[in-house]
C-alpha cells in the first residue's frame, strides 16, 4: 500500500453506521468536515457522498455504491471476493481478515491493536471483531493523521436480534447482499472494554482522538464533544 503517511499531521472525521449519525445536521457535518479527510464505513457513505475521501467497507451488509471522482475505496475480506458487483469504481486498498473462531484471539479479546499494524502492500489483519479495529484504525494509524473524530461508533445492541443499531431502519438489512450475523457472545463486551486500550494504543501513534456524541458506549477515555 503507498498510504504510508498520506495524511501525515491531517485529521480523520471517520462516519460509522451508529444512530449517533442522525444527531446533526447536512450544514452542521459540512462545517465541521470542510478541512478534514472524510472517512465512512459502508453505508455511511450514503450521508457524505459528496464528502467522502475514503469509503471503507468488507463483505457483509453489502448494497451498491455509486462514487465521485475522489472517492477512493478500501476494502476487506476473509476470502477472495469480487466487490465490483457493488461498487461503480474498483478498490484502490484491499485488506485479507485472517479468521479464528475463538472470538479470545481477537484484536478486542487480546487487548493488541498492534496486531493489525500494515506492513507490507499486501496486508492481512486479524479478526476484529468489527471493521473499526480490522481496517479502519490501521488504514487511519498507517495515513499518519494526527486527530480523528468518531462519529456514529455507538456499538449499541438491539436486544431483540442481537445485532448493532445503525442510523438506518434495522428492517433495510432485510436486501442487504451477505447479511452479517448477529453478533458473536461477548463481542460487544469485548470491543467496548478495549476500547480504552485502543484510546491509549492511537495517542502511543501520535493521534489525539474524540467522539462527536454521548451516544456510544465506546469507553468514556475518548472525550466527547458535540457539534454547534
Amino acid at each position: 500500500m503507498d498510504i504510508k503517511d498520506k495524511h501525515k499531521g491531517q485529521t480523520a472525521f471517520i462516519a460509522a453506521c451508529g444512530p449517533s449519525l442522525e444527531d446533526y445536521t447536512k450544514e452542521q457535518y459540512q462545517k465541521e468536515t470542510k478541512d478534514d479527510i472524510v472517512i465512512c464505513v459502508k453505508q455511511a457513505q450514503y450521508e457524505f457522498i459528496e464528502e467522502c475521501d475514503y469509503h471503507i467497507i468488507n463483505d457483509n451488509n453489502l448494497v451498491y455504491y455509486s462514487y465521485p471522482t475522489k472517492t477512493e475505496i478500501v476494502g476487506s475480506s476473509a476470502q477472495k471476493y469480487d466487490f465490483s458487483r457493488y461498487c461503480s469504481k474498483s478498490l484502490s486498498y484491499l485488506f485479507r481478515v485472517l479468521t479464528d473462531m475463538n472470538i479470545n484471539n481477537t484484536v478486542a479479546g487480546l487487548k493488541n491493536f498492534n496486531l493489525n499494524e500494515i506492513k507490507s502492500s499486501d496486508p492481512y489483519v486479524t479478526w476484529g471483531p468489527g471493521i473499526m479495529y480490522e481496517i479502519v484504525v490501521p488504514f487511519v494509524v498507517h495515513c499518519g493523521f494526527s486527530h480523528v473524530k468518531f462519529i456514529g461508533w455507538d456499538y449499541t445492541v438491539n436486544k431483540e436480534d442481537g445485532h448493532l443499531n445503525h442510523f438506518y431502519d434495522h428492517n433495510n438489512r432485510k436486501v442487504f447482499h451477505n447479511p452479517a450475523h448477529p453478533l458473536d457472545k461477548n463481542e460487544a463486551e469485548l470491543v467496548i472494554e478495549s476500547s480504552e486500550i485502543l484510546y491509549s494504543y492511537l495517542q502511543s501513534k501520535g493521534v489525539t482522538s474524540e467522539i462527536l456524541s454521548n451516544k456510544s458506549n465506546i469507553s468514556d477515555a475518548f472525550p466527547r464533544r458535540f457539534l454547534k
